[in-house]
């Protein structure tokens, strides 16, 4: 994460071929709740860390499990589902729909545009995935070797 001039939060994505891509998030026009941005900040590599361990069976940290969990229950809660410009989106644009009892809409943007579809697709899979992956973590965990 990072904080632009104006002293938003940003967070820095970064790409497999090592590319980073700076990218703001927003809760209609106003910047996303801090537990938001924190979530998106990490949920490629949370992501990666738990389908990683899990396909080698390795070694999972606890205080590390602990901290995915952590970001998770932090960020806004109940469903997240992207509805992409190229499918229509809402209203023409790409977003994120929260399925909590609110009215606001999540807008990613890269560079001061809007983010690509598929980053869209990718923070709103994560949230649907890591439950499941911190679950299987958690069973692997509690496992006697």
């Amino acid at each position: 994460m990072d904080v632009d001039q104006a002293g938003e939060a940003m967070v820095i994505i970064v790409r497999g071929d090592g590319t980073t891509t700076p990218m703001r998030v927003r809760h209609d026009s106003l910047a996303a709740p801090m537990g938001d941005i924190v979530f998106i900040a990490y949920c490629r590599e949370d992501v990666n860390y738990l389908l990683r361990a899990l396909a080698l069976r390795d070694n999972l940290e606890a205080t590390r499990i602990q901290d995915i969990t952590d970001r998770l229950n932090g960020s806004t809660p109940g469903r997240w589902k992207a509805f992409l410009e190229r499918d229509g989106g809402l209203g023409g644009d790409s977003i994120i729909s929260f399925d909590a009892e609110t009215d606001e809409d999540m807008y990613l943007y890269a560079y001061g545009e809007p983010a690509s579809d598929s980053d869209y697709e990718f923070v709103a899979a994560a949230h649907e995935m890591l439950p499941h992956l911190l679950q299987s973590a958690r069973a692997g965990i509690e496992k006697p070797s």
